[in-house]
């Protein structure tokens, strides 16, 4: 349980450090949830994952691509007018 909390709050920690030096949020943003996710015990593969448990790239990158095609139009029209 303490490795758990131990990766998501150093995860946190991470994520606003490297959004103070610069990193682009979108290359932050995957190698954060990737330490919370090892910290956790999710295997990081569908196929190393046991049958019906979350693995890595199931859970994180469909929730991303999820909010990413239901926010497009947002994301596009801000593109265009700014």
């Amino acid at each position: 349980m303490t490795l758990e909390w131990l990766g998501l709050l150093g995860g946190l920690g991470l994520l606003i450090w490297l959004t103070m030096l610069g990193v682009d949020l979108l290359i932050a943003a995957p190698v954060c949830a990737l330490l919370v996710a090892l910290s956790a015990g999710l295997a990081l593969f569908p196929q190393t994952a046991v049958e019906g448990a979350p693995s890595f790239t199931a859970a994180y990158m469909g929730g991303f691509t999820g909010f990413f095609a239901s926010w497009f139009f947002v994301f596009l029209l801000g593109a265009i007018f700014g």
